[in-house]
């Protein structure tokens, strides 16, 4: 499980940084379609490949790990519920 690791960017470009030490998480979702994928390479705390079941995608910067999809939504759905 170990290959050529690259930052994963989020929205507006920023790289998501891992502590390298960073076990896998559990599972990851998918931007494209936010469905939780299991089938994932993850190495040195980034993630290396993935593919998501259901829309086919299978680009590593397209996913994010449970955590870091609840902070990038958490002001997403402040704002719906304002509504």
């Amino acid at each position: 499980m170990v290959a050529a690791a690259r930052p994963v960017p989020i929205s507006r470009g920023r790289p998501v940084v891992y502590d390298e030490f960073m076990a896998a998480p559990e599972y990851l979702i998918c931007m494209e379609c936010e469905t939780p994928t299991y089938v994932f390479e993850w190495a040195e705390g980034k993630v290396v490949e993935a593919m998501c079941p259901v829309c086919g995608n299978d680009d590593p910067a397209s996913f994010l790990s449970e955590d870091d999809f609840e902070t990038m939504t958490a002001g997403k759905n402040d704002e719906d519920e304002e509504e």
